[in-house]
């Protein structure tokens, strides 16, 4: 798959999660490179995604899902 503008960011979801080979690493670097606009983007996004804190959370009647 070619990394273009619409699926550039399933890609940067993949590289956070740490599905990419070397090889699509690679690409995406080059990718980005290319597209400057895009790179602020990916950067802004951080490192890491996002987390919600789940302690204490109750899933009353879960059984009934």
């Amino acid at each position: 798959m070619n990394i273009d503008r619409d699926n550039y960011e399933a890609w940067l979801l993949d590289r956070l999660e740490g599905r990419l080979t070397a090889e699509q690493e690679r690409a995406l670097e080059v990718f980005l490179a290319a597209h400057p606009d895009l790179r602020a983007e990916a950067e802004a996004l951080g490192a890491e995604l996002p987390r919600i804190p789940v302690e204490g959370v109750a899933f009353e009647d879960a059984e009934d899902l």
